[in-house]
């Protein structure tokens, strides 16, 4: 698998968005452009591959997975490069809670099959169950 700086230095990407945290022209930042949090959640939901509720849970392989298909969708200088990841992560972490959350609410809303979202698998919709009925987990969120 390709890095995030080796794919960043592969030609052909000007026809990616731009994040840029000076926001020249037509450029785009976290917290500014709300396509740019999107896609954080939408690259979680692409690739949730393991049932990992929540970011201190998520193997490392999958955070990298997660950093390099977000460069896949857009392009930044390289120098840039701590300061993307930086804010990718924050981000990530917000968008893995919140989704994970909301998984959460409609297994409990719904029931299991009708619960159950489309982007995931059952054995990873049975993992993240089997932890939000282990004691301790309940005890985190009634804490």
């Amino acid at each position: 698998m390709y890095t995030v700086e080796d794919l960043l230095a592969q030609p052909r990407r000007d026809g990616l968005p731009i994040l840029d945290p000076d926001r020249p022209d037509g450029n785009l930042w976290f917290g500014v452009d709300g396509c740019v949090s999107r896609s954080v959640t939408d690259v979680i939901k692409g690739y949730f591959s393991e049932p990992h509720p929540n970011w201190k849970l998520t193997p490392d392989h999958v955070r990298k997975t997660w950093f390099t298909m977000y460069a896949q969708k857009y392009n930044w200088s390289i120098g840039e490069n701590k300061q993307v990841k930086k804010h990718f992560t924050g981000k990530a972490k917000a968008r893995l809670l919140d989704t994970v959350g909301n998984w959460k609410t409609g297994w409990i809303v719904k029931g299991y099959k009708q619960g159950k979202p489309a982007e995931i698998t059952k054995e990873v919709w049975d993992g993240l169950i089997r932890y939000w009925t282990l004691l301790s987990s309940i005890k985190v969120a009634n804490g």
